[in-house]
């Protein structure tokens, strides 16, 4: 009990960063504290959700207001439960108990019954290695929970973090605490949008503005509007619609493949960092979280990376381009990208007296106005039709499909001609035949040299044992021989079980080419071609195979 404290005028601060810690608890110990000594609290400051050790002065606004109330010189006590309750990052604690004592403020820890004094070197060191060890406390604290966490995320366990496409059911397990253990599956009516989300993206050459765009006018519901709806919540004309962001995200989780990412983030004791996409872990592979298969999943990140490259496209180019297939992926010779236009063409149509105005797309330089010294240096032309040009590449496209097996075989077994793959053959089973000879002749001379021993003709062992040696040597330079022609003649079978795959592929494309709409024409070009050269005289077409 302090005597000389009665009467004076107090604050109590109480700081709640978890569940776990119990505020009722501090206002019992601080308010217990008063009685006996005789104080009166005329105000209490409580902090939820408030952590000691990563929530900086700045962002302590009650701690503040009592700051700047003891500026004032407002009170004369400040209560806590204990010293971490005013904070646990040691490079602030000497300041706030600075400002305090400059102000002629006195600090208590009720759960000890002790002052917390700066008055000597002593006491501020004291108060600096109390401070010291809460903030470590804090650390150790957050490297048991990453561990924890880590062990739980490399057995698959599902904490927390609901993607699109997925729902939660109750396992009926509890954990050590009590808490029942939740299980995540497949939503099939999210699911569905999934799906769709991916088709749109790979095979209707839709980006992700478009995705989101679609996904709205045709009621395809986000969960939020559809538990707003279920709920009868009035929502906004705006509110909960698909935005381009979501539709990245989703075509970027590996979850979607069976993997739920983790260590997305990274915690310092300020703030949180967003790590980047190559750091992040993945869980084991889970076959009942699968929707989307590799291989559509590996596509829409390449098609992710590759238009991630196009910068400052305005939405009025993009809506002009849907109309020309080779948007994109057109280049003049001079080296600039295509840009797509159109013109308005106007005529009089006598069959029903009216007056017809009609779009003319074109592709155009844009060095020709740009640079056009470069450009005239290198071709005149600068307008192309998309009419007259994409008619003519989309005849080389269907050409090339269906003459993939005749061409790529033919090259094949040129290669193989080229190479004398005969001729190797044959090198290869001499060799295995003289190999046969040799390994005869060791056995032969080793043989002798126990006919040696036993006839006593010690001195002919030497002269056996060198040709056994000399023989063996050979063996060695043989061996590496084979190995090199059977390799040569494996890799050749190779090529041609993998150019046969690939003509397998390309026979179903060319059908599916045959039939496509514009967009599905477009989206099939992504994916076969690196770019097209076009001029006044030539068109050169640069495939990725």
């Amino acid at each position: 009990m302090y005597h000389n404290i009665k009467g004076l005028r107090t604050i109590a601060l109480y700081r709640v960063s978890t569940d776990k810690q119990d505020e009722a608890m501090q206002k019992k110990s601080c308010r217990d504290f008063c009685e006996t000594n005789g104080l009166k609290i005329i105000d209490e400051y409580t902090e939820i959700d408030v952590s000691g050790f990563k929530t900086p002065l700045k962002d302590r606004y009650e701690l503040i207001k009592i700051l700047m109330r003891a500026e004032k010189k407002e009170f004369d006590i400040l209560l806590i439960y204990n010293n971490d309750r005013l904070t646990r990052r040691s490079d602030e604690a000497p300041h706030i108990l600075q400002v305090l004592s400059n102000n002629k403020i006195r600090v208590f820890e009720t759960s000890t019954d002790a002052e917390i004094k700066t008055d000597s070197h002593m006491d501020k060191l004291i108060n600096f290695f109390n401070s010291w060890t809460a903030e470590f406390e804090s650390i150790k604290t957050s490297m048991r929970v990453k561990s924890s966490f880590a062990d739980k995320n490399e057995e698959g366990k599902f904490l927390g973090g609901l993607p699109f496409g997925y729902r939660l059911i109750n396992t009926n397990y509890k954990n050590k605490k009590g808490k029942y253990i939740n299980k995540m599956i497949i939503d099939e009516n999210e699911a569905n949008i999934v799906r769709k989300i991916f088709d749109l993206y790979i095979n209707k050459n839709m980006g992700t503005v478009r995705i989101a765009n679609y996904l709205n006018e045709n009621s395809y519901l986000t969960r939020k509007k559809k538990e707003a709806l279920d709920h009868n919540i009035d929502i906004k004309e705006n509110q909960y619609l698909w935005r381009a962001s979501t539709i990245t995200r989703i075509l970027r989780n590996p979850v979607y493949i069976g993997q739920k990412a983790y260590n997305k983030t990274k915690s310092t004791r300020d703030k949180v960092v967003k790590n980047n996409r190559e750091e992040y872990k993945l869980q084991p592979y889970n076959e009942e979280l699968k929707i989307i298969s590799n291989e559509d999943f590996y596509e829409a990140g390449i098609l992710l990376e590759r238009r991630k490259k196009r910068k400052n496209v305005k939405v009025s180019t993009a809506t002009i381009s849907d109309n020309a297939l080779c948007s994109g992926l057109i280049y003049c010779r001079c080296g600039a990208k295509l840009k797509t236009g159109y013109s308005i063409s106007k005529y009089h149509r006598k069959k029903d007296n009216k007056d017809i105005r009609l779009k003319v797309y074109y592709y155009y330089c844009p060095n020709s106005k740009v640079n056009k010294v470069k450009h005239k240096e290198i071709t005149n032309k600068n307008i192309y039709s998309v009419l007259r040009y994409d008619s003519i590449i989309d005849k080389i496209i269907l050409y090339e499909l269906r003459t993939f097996n005749d061409r790529r075989y033919k090259q094949v077994f040129d290669e193989k001609i080229s190479s004398n793959i005969h001729t190797k053959q044959n090198e290869l089973n001499n060799l295995i035949i003289l190999r046969e000879k040799i390994e005869k002749l060791i056995i032969k001379y080793e043989v002798a040299i126990d006919e040696c021993f036993i006839k006593g003709e010690k001195d002919k062992v030497d002269i056996y044992i060198n040709n056994i040696n000399r023989n063996k040597a050979k063996l060695t330079k043989i061996d590496v021989e084979i190995q090199k022609l059977s390799n040569h003649n494996l890799d050749a079978d190779i090529k041609i079980k993998t150019i046969s795959t690939k003509n397998q592929d390309f026979s179903s494309l060319e059908d599916r080419y045959s039939n496509a709409s514009l967009n599905e024409k477009k989206a099939i070009l992504s994916k076969i071609i690196k770019k097209i050269i076009i001029s006044e005289d030539e068109i050169i077409i640069d495939f990725m195979y």
